[in-house]
């Protein structure tokens, strides 16, 4: 076993229900984002930058941006990745739906 969690300076993993319970968006009510901020973080998910994403959708990088910022306010994230977080987590079946 790991000496950290021995010494009880972290704690041990949370299963994923107990996890995404304590989440800012529920995974059975995800916020409402619009095509192009799901656009948008699809392409943040993939490392691209407010120009990389502007050039690929045929926007400005500052609209890019400002779908990105929109797509954050919504999620409750803080960082551009903690939306793309959010955002998959939000689309996890709970374990009561079917596949």
């Amino acid at each position: 076993m790991d000496d950290a969690v021995e010494d009880g300076d972290s704690a041990p993993p949370m299963p994923a229900a107990g996890f995404l319970a304590r989440m800012a968006i529920k995974p059975d009510k995800p916020p409402a984002l619009t095509r192009r901020e799901r656009d948008c973080l699809a392409l943040v998910a993939q490392g691209f930058s407010d120009g990389g994403i502007a050039a690929r959708l045929g926007i400005k990088p500052v609209t890019a941006h400002a779908h990105i910022e929109s797509a954050k306010r919504k999620l409750g994230a803080r960082t551009r990745a903690h939306a793309v977080a959010l955002a998959f987590l939000a689309q996890v079946p709970s374990a009561h739906e079917p596949p």
